[in-house]
């Protein structure tokens, strides 16, 4: 039990518990939001390796900075979810862009966009998914793992 309530104590954490009972402990849950914007420079190269990824504060989710836009308060990003991990829902701070670079990405039943409800949806390499403004994404998740590429606002909210 003690390794529990430090985890929910520590500075910098957010150890939560989502509707869909998933635990929060194993860092910040939005870790982006954390970065900053990297001095200008008319070109950018991010080299590819395994240890740009980050870990979230949901276990099996690790995200890999790509860009920052504090200015227009923007994230580009590449997201990996180990099998049979999960994203909690969220209320989008501003378009959300999703492109599955690889694996199955399932999105639950109940996306709310300007009142009107979608079914589940399942994604797979190559499938975009673009989210307006407010909107609402339920649980995402993924039975054989994923790689997504995303672009989103730091304003994004997890949803209690």
């Amino acid at each position: 039990l003690w390794p529990e309530i430090r985890a929910r104590v520590a500075p910098g954490t957010a150890a939560r518990t989502t509707g869909a009972g998933l635990s929060a402990q194993a860092g910040p849950a939005q870790v982006w939001k954390q970065w900053r914007t990297e001095a200008r420079a008319p070109s950018v190269v991010s080299a590819a390796g395994a240890e740009a990824f980050e870990p979230t504060g949901f276990p099996g989710v690790r995200v890999r900075r790509l860009a920052v836009d504090q200015d227009a308060e923007r994230v580009t990003m590449l997201v990996r979810m180990d099998p049979g991990t999960a994203y909690p829902a969220h209320r989008h701070g501003g378009v959300e862009e999703c492109y599955v670079v690889e694996g199955d990405l399932w999105i639950g039943a109940g996306i709310e966009a300007n009142g009107i409800g979608v079914p589940a949806l399942e994604m797979h390499a190559g499938d975009y998914q673009r989210m307006e403004e407010g909107s609402l994404h339920p649980v995402q998740s993924t039975r054989a793992g994923c790689l997504l590429l995303i672009t989103s606002s730091l304003q994004d909210e997890l949803c209690a």
